[in-house]
C-alpha cells in the first residue's frame, strides 16, 4: 500500500536499502497517485467530462517529469497500470483515458509536450475522431500553439450563419466550437453559441430528428457557463431544465466542479433529494 512504499522510499533515504529498490518503488508511487487522480474524475460506470480545475489534482504529484511521461504513454498508448489491471477494465477506460491525458498534457506540460503533441496530431490527423482532434488542439493552444485552434473556431464561426451548411454539419460544429469555448474559458462566447444553438435543435426536433442528447446536453452546459459566470439563479435554472430533459448523470453533476458555486442553492439542493428519491444508486 502507499504507506509501505513510502516506508521503501524512507529505507532508501536512510542507506538501510539499496537506491534502485526505492526508485523502482517511487515510479510506482506516481502512478498510483496519478491512478487515483483519473479516479476521481472518473465515474463508476466510466462517464466523465471536462470542468476547471479538473486537474488540480494531478499538480500536486511530484516529480512533474514523471506524470508528463505517463500522461505520454497514455497517449502512445504505451502505459501500464499498477493496480492490477482494474483501473483500465471499466469499459472505454482507455479511450477515456486518453481524451483526459490529452488536456491533462496541455495543463501540466512545457515545450516538449507541445512538440510531442504536435508530432501525434500530424501523424494522426487521418485518424482522429472529432473529440480527440479538438483535445489535443486545446492542449496545444494552452501550451502556447494558439493558431490551429484559432483557425478552427474562425471556421466553425461561420456557422453561426443560420444560411450555412446542412442541418446536421451546422449542429456538429456549433456544438463542437461551444465545447471547444468552454475549454479555453470563454465562458462568455460559449454561452452565446449554446444560446443560438438551443433553436437549432428545437428546429430539427419540428422536423422529426431525435435530438434529445443534444438537447439535454447544451441546457446542462449553459447550467455550467453560468455558474462559471456568478449567475447561480440561472444556472439552477438551466440545470432543473436539463434534469427535465433527461441529463441524469449525478455520479458526474456531484464532482463537477463547475457547479461548485450552486451547491448551497435551494434549487439545486431541492434537484438533488428529487434525485435520491428516484435514483437506484444516488450519491
Amino acid at each position: 500500500g502507499k504507506k509501505g512504499r513510502q516506508a521503501v522510499i524512507r529505507a532508501s533515504e536512510e542507506g538501510t536499502i539499496a537506491a534502485r529498490f526505492a526508485a523502482d518503488i517511487r515510479k510506482e508511487e506516481v502512478k498510483f497517485d496519478l491512478e487515483e487522480a483519473f479516479d476521481a474524475i472518473i465515474t463508476d460506470d466510466g462517464v466523465t467530462g471536462y470542468c476547471d480545475g479538473q486537474f488540480d489534482g494531478l499538480k500536486g504529484i511530484a516529480p512533474r517529469a514523471d506524470v508528463l511521461k505517463y500522461l505520454r504513454e497514455i497517449v502512445g498508448g504505451g502505459y501500464v497500470s499498477v493496480s492490477d489491471g482494474e483501473f483500465l477494465s471499466r469499459p472505454g477506460m482507455l479511450a477515456t483515458l486518453r481524451e483526459l491525458a490529452f488536456i491533462a498534457l496541455g495543463e501540466l506540460g512545457g515545450a516538449e509536450e507541445a512538440v510531442f503533441l504536435e508530432a501525434y496530431y500530424r501523424d494522426k490527423e487521418k485518424e482522429l475522431g472529432i473529440d480527440a482532434s479538438r483535445n489535443i488542439l486545446v492542449a496545444l493552444y494552452k501550451l502556447g500553439k494558439k493558431e490551429p485552434l484559432e483557425r478552427t473556431i474562425g471556421e466553425a464561426k461561420r456557422f453561426l450563419e443560420p444560411k450555412e451548411g446542412d442541418f446536421d454539419e451546422r449542429l456538429q460544429r456549433l456544438f463542437d466550437l461551444a465545447i471547444t469555448l468552454n475549454r479555453i474559458g470563454r465562458h462568455v462566447e460559449t454561452e452565446e453559441v449554446y444560446l443560438k444553438l438551443l433553436p437549432v435543435v428545437v428546429e430539427g426536433e419540428r422536423a422529426g430528428k431525435e435530438l434529445g442528447e443534444y438537447r439535454r446536453t447544451i441546457l446542462y452546459n449553459l447550467s455550467c457557463s453560468a455558474a462559471l459566470q456568478g449567475k447561480k439563479e440561472e444556472a439552477v435554472d438551466y440545470l432543473r431544465k436539463a434534469v427535465d430533459a433527461g441529463f441524469q448523470e449525478w455520479k458526474w453533476i456531484e464532482i463537477d466542479r463547475d457547479l461548485d458555486s450552486i451547491r448551497k442553492e435551494k434549487g439545486y439542493l431541492e434537484l438533488r433529494e428529487k434525485a435520491k428519491a428516484t435514483s437506484s444508486d444516488p450519491r
